[in-house]
């Protein structure tokens, strides 16, 4: 039960995050889009992101085990409420990379983050509550969503909804 459990969100979390690279590579134009954006000036270097992201996403199926592994001994309400926030996290996690660099629509993206950063601090609680450690394991992904959430609010603020579907057609059509 327990190594199949760790693999389980293990997996999950891979998916995601592989899922999303692979995404963001494929998508045409993306960087050449990414790069008309006017970004927070305090955005880390794009090599944080990826240092930062798989760190997470290894802290993520510990955390998530020691909280959820099990369900002997825990509040049942409780324990699936966590449940459904850490499924529900990845889908908002999976869902803005798509809305952002797939469909560049940038606030629909911090709209999603929004949301992103409510299931992560849901979880995250629900997680301490069922396991110490394991909600301790979730706080630096918790943390860094919702300095992402920071970052995807001041491209949405700071960029204009006609520039924002002026880049994404010049992408579609290549000339960017």
């Amino acid at each position: 039960m327990i190594v199949s459990a760790v693999l389980l969100w293990t997996f999950l979390s891979a998916f995601v995050y592989g899922t999303g690279v692979l995404a963001m590579l494929s998508f045409e134009g993306v960087w050449a889009w990414y790069a008309t954006l006017k970004r927070a000036p305090f955005e880390p270097r794009p090599i944080v992101f990826m240092v930062v992201w798989p760190v997470l996403y290894g802290l993520r199926p510990a955390g998530s085990y020691l909280a959820l592994g099990e369900l002997a001994g825990k509040r049942v309400g409780i324990y699936w409420a966590a449940f459904a926030m850490a499924i529900v996290s990845l889908a908002f996690n999976a869902a803005w990379i798509y809305a952002f660099f797939g469909m560049r629509r940038i606030r629909l993206a911090f709209i999603d983050m929004l949301l992103y950063s409510a299931t992560m601090i849901t979880f995250t609680v629900l997680a301490f509550h069922l396991d110490a450690v394991g909600g301790g394991l979730l706080v630096p992904e918790t943390a860094w969503v919702l300095f992402a959430t920071v970052l995807s609010g001041y491209v949405a603020a700071f960029n204009d909804v006609e520039d924002d579907a002026k880049a994404a057609r010049l992408t579609q059509e290549g000339d960017l």
